[in-house]
């Protein structure tokens, strides 16, 4: 098991370091977003954002999902699976035609937006393939470099564009030459790479079939996902999602951050061990119970200072983003626990049960939507709505983990108490701070350090470890 650990533990460290290089660089873009961009055409580049995301979903890994895990790769699979993308690919975009023509909003008019939405995809699709080559093959220190070159010249080509260009466009622009440079360069190393697995050692069906499943699951789980750009949309328009998903871009920036370290390191890692014939439980468990030392205290930070760092990054847009915001905190730290679980679930190859999960998620979500819409909401009642229906969805998820991997929650009750101590004490120091101090930078240092030291009190061993950059 420490052959395990070993490998969870060096993922993450590059992972980590490429991560916090890589938030400085997007938090200088957001802050230019907000501040270059208008609340129409905030709402413009949240629809390329939809599209951008929805590629990210569905194609990366999409049909190469099975290469990580099951752990096997070759010539041959990459072939027969990239002919399997190309056809969801091609499907995809007949079905994003028909819907820009069929719902008509003011994105529509915008071609270069449809041609850059459209690149992006094709984009993904046939590139996603070389980054899932480098994971199998243990290349995460060189991920993590290629990651920090391409987001680096992300940022340099977009200054340069907004001294000349529309925005919109050169905000959208930029993340494609990311992903474009990104993709160019694992292609080209991972073709130094010889094929880890014989053809006739690989059954070609059972990764086909794998694949299939989880691109179906990443279809109905974004539809799933996106009820409420879907209902803002409808009820509202893009003067209103402009806003509103800059406020999920700033709430989101801890879950996307910090989620993808803990589940990049853990999930070929569980997957290995189930290869192996081996109980992950308790290095689940050891792992979460890091991955909530970690996220809560980041994200009751973020909420108490949300207010004046909104204020300062977006000026007079501020109060209305922070308004969403205080909001969609709780639902994107809700979401946080969500993704790891369902990050653990994959990992053990139950993607058929997910595919039934998606699908009756799927059809309740966007029931829900046409009950708000019918009975006209408002974005209030929407709000409050939100942070109630991920907390059922979280629940529904520890039931399907207890069952999957029957000892992980009982691990966490005998190893995860005084994780659970020093959250409860911050929670109350935190909020007592907030009420008492409205120095933000003061109350930003005191937050950080009431953390630090409620761990050097009560758990200097776990601090040690994740200053170490050990999740295990």
């Amino acid at each position: 098991m420490n052959r395990y650990f070993n490998l969870i533990n060096n993922t993450f460290k590059w992972q980590l370091f490429a991560t916090l290089y890589i938030t400085i660089l997007q938090v200088a873009t957001l802050i230019l977003l907000g501040r270059y961009l208008d609340n129409n055409a905030l709402g413009s580049f949240a629809v390329f954002q939809m599209i951008f995301r929805m590629a990210l979903a569905i194609f990366d890994p999409g049909m190469f999902f099975s290469v990580v895990q099951k752990h096997e790769v070759s010539s041959k699979l990459l072939k027969l699976l990239t002919r399997h993308q190309l056809l969801y690919l091609f499907i995809c975009i007949i079905i994003l035609c028909f819907s820009i023509i069929i719902f008509k909003i003011n994105y529509i008019s915008n071609i270069i937006l449809i041609a850059f939405s459209f690149l992006i995809l094709f984009l993904i699709g046939i590139g996603s393939y070389t980054q899932q080559v480098l994971i199998l093959k243990d290349k995460q220190k060189d991920i993590a470099i290629i990651q920090m070159l391409a987001y680096s010249i992300e940022l340099v080509v977009l200054l340069i564009l907004l001294m000349y260009y529309n925005p919109v466009y050169c905000f959208s622009f930029s993340i494609i030459i990311r992903f474009f440079v990104m993709y160019l360069i694992n292609y080209l190393y991972g073709k130094t790479l010889s094929d880890s697995t014989k053809d006739n050692q690989i059954d070609f069906d059972s990764h086909v079939h794998s694949s299939r499943f989880n691109l179906y699951n990443q279809v109905l789980s974004f539809i799933q996902g996106h009820y409420d750009t879907a209902f803002i949309i409808l009820m509202f328009g893009l003067s209103i999602l402009g806003p509103y998903n800059l406020a999920i871009e700033f709430s989101f920036i801890l879950f996307s951050k910090v989620n993808p370290l803990f589940n990049k390191s853990i999930f070929p890692v569980i997957a290995k061990a189930r290869k192996e014939h081996q109980e992950p439980d308790s290095m689940m468990a050891r792992q979460f119970i890091n991955f909530i030392s970690v996220i809560i205290p980041l994200y009751l930070i973020l909420y108490v200072n949300s207010n004046s760092i909104l204020t300062w990054a977006y000026l007079e847009k501020g109060s209305e983003i922070y308004y969403y915001s205080s909001f969609i905190l709780f639902v994107a730290l809700i979401k946080a626990f969500n993704n790891i679980l369902f990050t653990y679930l994959l990992a053990s190859g139950a993607t058929k049960s997910i595919f039934y999960w998606n699908t009756g998620i799927l059809l309740i979500n966007y029931s829900i939507c046409f009950i708000l819409y019918w009975n006209q909401w408002s974005m209030d009642h929407f709000l409050y709505f939100s942070v109630a229906y991920s907390f059922v969805v979280l629940l529904f998820l520890m039931i399907q983990t207890s069952y999957h991997f029957p000892l992980f929650f009982n691990e966490i009750k005998s190893n995860g108490l005084t994780a659970f101590l020093i959250l409860f004490f911050l929670v109350l120091i935190l909020f007592g701070l907030q009420m008492v101090l409205h120095n933000p930078i003061l109350l930003l240092v005191l937050s950080i350090l009431v953390y630090v030291l409620l761990f050097l009190i009560l758990d200097r061993k776990r601090l040690f470890n994740l200053l170490n950059l050990k999740i295990v």
